[in-house]
């Protein structure tokens, strides 16, 4: 039993009912052609699991809501929450700082644990990205 994805949409059928003009749980189990049984141990949590994707069409279309969001609320179609601008940033300068590190062939978590050895602070270690930009042109034959 996922009482996480019964909760949720629960509370979506709710909400969904309130803002409906129907009259009743009696009128929309029939409305939807739901047992009204059925839909009285949803409503009062006497139901395991969500019902089936067809009752929840029925369900929604009788409530005049979006069946993927009443879909999304049962659990049955994942939600992709798209990460924040910083988050996209943060994971970009990490590819990079993955890709320099494999590339002088340095395992970078022994740098960060050495760095954190020696006391290194966020600051020290952007002074020391800047000052190894300013060697970017020379190579190791020079």
């Amino acid at each position: 039993m996922d009482n996480d994805k019964m909760e949720k949409f629960i509370d979506f059928l709710e909400r969904s009912f309130r803002k409906s003009t129907i009259k009743s749980y009696s009128d929309l189990a029939e409305k939807a052609d739901v047992d009204r049984s059925y839909l009285s141990m949803i409503i009062n949590h006497k139901r395991p699991n969500p019902p089936s994707p067809e009752i929840i069409e029925r369900l929604a279309r009788v409530l005049e809501v979006d069946y993927n969001d009443m879909m999304k609320a049962a659990g049955y179609i994942k939600v992709y929450e798209r990460p924040s601008d910083k988050e996209i940033e943060t994971s970009k300068k990490v590819k990079i700082l993955k890709g320099i590190f494999d590339e002088l062939e340095i395992d970078y978590l022994e740098v960060i644990d050495e760095a954190k050895a020696k006391g290194l602070t966020p600051q020290d270690l952007k002074a020391l990205i800047k000052i190894s930009d300013q060697f970017k042109g020379f190579s190791k034959k020079d």
